[in-house]
């Protein structure tokens, strides 16, 4: 094998799958790169057992082929591709080492038997999506905030994946939180899918796709599968039934829904973080159509911010918004980041007594969130809210 590359084309690739590489060193074969070079591409090539990631790099005026081969070595390669001047980069197969050579400098790695490596089987499964990458990351960064990062219930650590019809719907909660963002297909199932992915490695794969092209979307048997023309990414779905917890959430509401400047509210929580580093409670207070937020814990110091409301409604038509009094603790980081993945300039937050869950979503369904309403909230008609369970105050 001998191959010449750019050090930008080299390490963005390398960078792009040693991420899916095996952290255990007592597998040093999982800990390595596979680089397939072939007559008009390479193809590199990482995996974990779990997950598994492929690029393919076409040859043009920064790559070229100049003998076929195929070479597994340790990932030890992408840090000396980085430390390269950008001369191009040589890489050269002689015996059982890989040579790494640009301009005045010159590397003999180890490598590994390309027997001993994994087979990657092309995937043979149809696909039941195809969408515009900008669209599904938007979508999985959205909502993978809200995963679980602890191994007490495995499938919380999740983002529960569901395709009914024409709608396609991402869910994630930790139990405190829950997430949850819908995209609208053109094309009809007939079939419902549903499958739980691992949220960290799906955010990982979904950010090293390139946001211009399109991506399918694919399951076949335990594996859920992107690709696009250059990339492939597959990873195994998590076992075990993911909760019904949306439906318990979107009972009947009766809230009072407030609608507030986002920038306003987020610099608001910004200011109150400076003072939950013991205690990570902040008090939310509606009164006389303004909002005021500030820190339990005083140990610190004390911040109090005031917000003036845009709008208010209540569940009782004979309550006038100004005569509203609502109060109620949260998770300062909870709140902060459940307001901030949304895409819009005014945040509705609804309310709906001390121990009930506090509902963030988008403008645009400020008229529907479910004041006055018997009928639940149908997520069909949604395609952004939060929910954020409140905290216990003194």
């Amino acid at each position: 094998m001998h191959i010449e590359i750019s050090k930008s084309k080299l390490v963005e690739n390398l960078s792009s799958v040693v991420k899916f590489a095996g952290k255990d060193k007592k597998e040093p074969i999982l800990e390595s790169i596979l680089i397939v070079a072939e007559t008009d591409k390479l193809r590199f090539i990482a995996t974990n057992s779990k997950e598994t990631i492929e690029r393919i790099v076409f040859c043009d005026e920064d790559v070229s082929v100049i003998a076929e081969g195929t070479v597994l070595v340790e990932k030890k390669i992408v840090d000396v591709a980085k430390k390269l001047t950008k001369e191009p980069i040589k890489l050269k197969l002689s015996k059982n080492i890989l040579q790494v050579i640009s301009g005045k400098s010159k590397f003999t790695l180890n490598i590994f038997k390309v027997s001993d490596y994994p087979v990657i089987k092309p995937s043979q499964a149809e696909y039941f999506a195809d969408i515009e990458c900008s669209i599904l990351e938007e979508a999985i960064n959205s909502v993978c905030y809200a995963a679980s990062t602890s191994n007490q219930r495995p499938i919380l650590k999740g983002i529960h994946l569901t395709v009914s019809e024409n709608l396609m719907t991402f869910q994630s909660t930790d139990s405190h939180q829950l997430a949850y963002k819908a995209i609208k297909l053109q094309t009809a199932f007939k079939e419902e899918i549903k499958m739980t992915i691992p949220a960290i490695a799906l955010k990982e794969a979904i950010n090293s796709f390139d946001i211009k092209k399109s991506i399918k979307l694919s399951k076949l048997d335990n594996t859920f599968i992107l690709s696009s023309d250059t990339e492939t990414f597959r990873t195994q779905t998590l076992e075990g039934d993911y909760p019904d917890v949306l439906v318990r959430l979107l009972s009947p509401l009766y809230e009072n829904v407030i609608l507030v400047n986002k920038r306003e509210i987020l610099e608001a929580l910004e200011q109150i973080m400076l003072f939950t580093s013991n205690k990570p409670t902040g008090i939310f207070t509606l009164n006389n159509n303004a909002i005021t937020i500030e820190n339990e814990e005083k140990s610190e110091g004390n911040a109090q911010i005031l917000i003036q409301t845009e709008d208010i409604t209540t569940p009782d038509p004979s309550v006038k918004p100004e005569d509203s009094f609502i109060k109620f603790g949260f998770n300062v980081q909870l709140l902060y980041t459940s307001i901030k993945v949304i895409n819009c300039d005014l945040i509705a937050i609804g309310f709906n007594g001390e121990k009930k869950p506090i509902s963030i979503v988008h403008e645009d369904y400020y008229n529907n969130l479910g004041v006055n309403s018997t009928e639940p909230l149908q997520p069909i008609h949604y395609s952004d809210f939060r929910f954020i369970l409140p905290s216990i105050i003194n």
